[in-house]
């Protein structure tokens, strides 16, 4: 019972984790899109031509590529994990 009652609180935990992993996620996802969208308006206008912001958005949207790969890689991981177990 000990056990049982242990693993149900690591599960409940785990779950909460992976609410704020997916959470997470979807902000990235919808800065990276809000980035995106506003760094192809910026190229388009050439009053917002500014190579060393440009350069610097591009980096952003690298570091956010990263990021997003790098969660989707845990929410996977996490999925396959507690699956089979509850």
């Amino acid at each position: 019972m000990f056990f049982s009652n242990n693993l149900n609180e690591i599960l409940v935990n785990f779950d909460k984790m992976c609410l704020l992993l997916k959470r997470t996620y979807k902000d990235i996802n919808h800065y990276y899109k809000v980035i995106n969208i506003n760094w192809r308006y910026k190229m388009n206008k050439e009053d917002y031509f500014n190579e060393e912001r440009i350069k610097l958005e591009q980096l952003l949207m690298e570091q956010i590529k990263e990021y997003r790969n790098l969660l989707d890689g845990i929410l996977k991981d996490l999925d396959l994990i507690i699956k089979p177990l509850k």
